[in-house]
């Protein structure tokens, strides 16, 4: 399994220089490593999941109705352009969230592995250094949780006007019978959330990505 994997490349590195790394950064590091291999597994599941039901949702839509192809294009569109928008934000919020954790663990660390610091340092000024991280670490979280849910409260507006500006376009250029707009905005109604889930769960992926990391020269 990846577990086993993980574990197995663990065991076999190289840890010839390991006195240069700080107090704590290693055991920090590998469980910040597997909870975003976790994550990243659970949203790339997600991920091809919408993916494969909004194609087959639209080219059911574009087998009943060519026109169609409008709405979803301007759907998959405004997602992008909501999370070209925001993601860079998300990124920074995400960061700057993983880094105020990382210094509370190895703030720790680093504290509990000297043992005169444990008998001469008052924990007052200990306490209020692990609590101003971790603060900060919730503040930038909380700005995302925040920004994830106005994109969200925004999917439903954003869907009326373009059915509204779809179903004129239908009637006034193209001519589309009622019964096809029907059938077709059913289809659309049903296949629109998941292609919003899926370009979300692509924005979401590359938020978690660790590649931010950097070796500590």
């Amino acid at each position: 399994s990846l577990g086993d994997a993980f574990e197995r490349n663990i065991l076999q590195s190289d840890f010839a220089h390991g006195r240069a790394v700080k107090p704590g950064e290693i055991e920090t590091v590998l469980v910040r490593n597997i909870a975003f291999s976790i994550r990243i597994r659970h949203k790339t599941a997600r991920l091809l999941g919408d993916s494969i039901l909004s194609l087959f949702y639209i080219v059911t839509a574009a087998v009943i109705s060519v026109h169609s192809i409008v709405l979803f294009v301007a759907i998959g569109a405004a997602a992008l352009f909501v999370n070209y928008v925001t993601l860079a934000i998300r990124v920074k919020h995400s960061t700057l969230a993983k880094d105020r954790q990382l210094a509370v663990a190895q703030h720790v660390a680093e504290h509990f592995l000297d043992l005169r610091g444990l008998l001469m340092q008052k924990t007052t000024r200990f306490t209020e250094r692990i609590h101003a991280l971790l603060d900060e670490a919730f503040q930038s979280l909380n700005r995302n949780a925040q920004l994830s849910i106005g994109v969200r409260i925004l999917h439903q507006p954003m869907m009326l006007c373009m059915i509204a500006g779809a179903i004129w376009m239908w009637r006034v250029f193209f001519r589309v019978p009622n019964v096809v707009i029907l059938m077709t905005l059913y289809v659309f109604y049903r296949a629109a959330p998941r292609v919003i889930a899926a370009m979300t769960a692509f924005g979401e992926v590359i938020e978690e990505s660790p590649s931010d990391v950097r070796h500590d020269a």
